[in-house]
Formats: C-alpha cells, structure tokens, sequence
C-alpha cells in the first residue's frame, strides 16, 4: 500500500491509494483511512468481492424508480423533522456554502459532459414536453418579427447604461409575462395552442416601435430584475 509520508496528510488526503487485496491479488483504490480501517478489521487488506459485498437494493440506480422517487420526496416534505429544519433557513450570499467560489474548470467540463445527449424526457430540465406560454409568445414573436435583434441593431450593439459591448441582451422594460396577464386578465381560452395564437398578434407584445426595449450588458440586465431570470421587474 502506498500513501503520502506525512501522518496528518494520510487521513486530510481525499486521493485514492492503491491497494493490494491480501487474498486474491487484485488491486482496488481506497482512500488510507478506509484501508486502515479495513486491515484493523480483518487483520489483512481485503478487497470487497473477496468479503462478499453486495450492495443494497436502495443503492442502486434501477431501485429508484419515478413512482419511488416522487413518493421518497413526499414522504420527507411532509415530515416534522423536515419543516423545522427549512424554517428560516438562509442560504443567500454568505450563508450558501458555494458563495465566492468558482467551480474548476475540470469540474465544469465534468458537468458540461454530464449533460451530452440528454435530450426530451432523459433532460435535467424536461417538464414533460411543453414550453409555457410566455416563453412561446417570446419564440413567436422573435421568430416573425426579429423583435431581440432590431433592440439590439436600434442601440448600436452596446449597453445603453455602460457602453459595453459584451454578453449583451436585450431588455424588456415591461415585462412580456406582466403583458400577457394583462391582456387575458378578463379573457378565457379553450386551450393554450389558442391563447398563444391570440397573443402574438397583439401589438403591445409586437412593438413595432421597440418602445418595449433596451439592450443592457448581463450585469446591467441583472440589476433591473429582483431575482435574475424571473419576470418580474425591479
């Protein structure tokens, strides 16, 4: 077995060591605490084949099935011991444990990899294949009218607050989800496929004028939301 000289980095160090099974003569990884442990244990190093392991039902990916998962979840938003720990608890800037830190660049490679080829339904995001409305009117409307690149074309592809010229979006003051519950405040629809159809020919949401917009750089555009990525306005 092979491990670092100094005692204290031995037990701090999250590094696999190789290690050599005393009884078949395989090697297997195992951090040197664990090895430790394990030799205390049995008097040797042994590998977990040679001990017989099998892991439990619940370990395993295939156990947890949608019907589980969603009764597992259930199960613990509806205890006691789940609410008390939750109440009042803060995790904004300082308290959240990511706050300041930056993922490395191996580790967000890991996650971009991670998500490769999950499309439809196996997607982290799937919400059972249907956009909401906003975001549709948002596509149609871009779509037909070219609404985000006109903003953009109208303030010379920069800030119209700080001049920049990078990662810049295209604002809208009103917001288009605030518009449309506006508009079908007193209204009613057989369907969404008819709502979205009935909306993207109203003019407040065409703008023709782009009196509705403005392009900001992403920091700008983050100031003039309470919360980034939600639609309601500052």
């Amino acid at each position: 077995m092979s491990y670092p000289n100094n005692q204290d980095l031995r037990y701090r160090n999250k590094t696999p060591i190789k290690v050599v099974c005393d009884k078949c003569e395989n090697e297997f990884l195992s951090l040197y605490k664990s090895a430790e442990k394990n030799k205390k244990k049995h008097g040797s190093h042994v590998c977990l084949k040679c001990l017989g392991f099998k892991p439990r039902p619940q370990n395993t990916s295939c156990y947890w099935t949608a019907d589980l998962r969603q009764q597992h979840s259930s199960s613990i938003q509806a205890s006691e011991s789940y609410k008390k720990a939750i109440q009042g608890r803060d995790l904004s800037l300082a308290n959240n444990p990511m706050y300041g830190k930056k993922a490395s660049k191996e580790t967000r490679a890991r996650m971009s990899a991670s998500r490769i080829g999950k499309i439809g339904s196996k997607a982290t995001a799937w919400k059972g294949g249907k956009c909401s409305v906003c975001r549709r009117v948002k596509g149609i409307i871009h779509g037909r009218h070219n609404w985000y690149c006109n903003v953009l074309a109208r303030d010379g592809w920069k800030c119209v607050k700080c001049g920049d010229t990078k990662k810049i979006d295209a604002h809208h003051i009103d917001p288009v989800n605030q518009i449309i519950k506006r508009l079908c405040k007193d209204k009613t629809f057989n369907s969404d496929d008819e709502k979205v159809e009935w909306l993207v020919v109203q003019p407040d949401l065409i703008d023709e004028t782009l009196c509705n917009g403005m392009t900001l750089c992403r920091e700008c555009h983050k100031k003039e939301h309470k919360n980034w990525g939600s639609h309601e306005c500052k």
